[in-house]
């Protein structure tokens, strides 16, 4: 994603779930559990939305 984002927020519509993590360092890490619609969006330390990811979790 590059290393001006700041923060990232996930939201986990099959498990109703909407996270933000901050990081000086511009790594992170999320997991989540379970099958739905995942979004991933990044922030940068502005506030600006740089980047939105969307996908799904199948259920197997």
């Amino acid at each position: 994603m590059g290393s001006n984002i700041d923060a990232i927020e996930v939201v986990h519509a099959g498990e109703n779930h909407r996270r933000k993590v901050e990081s000086p360092t511009g790594a992170f890490v999320c997991a989540v559990r379970g099958a739905g619609r995942v979004e991933l969006v990044a922030y940068r330390s502005t506030g600006q939305v740089a980047a939105r990811y969307r996908f799904d979790i199948p259920t197997y």
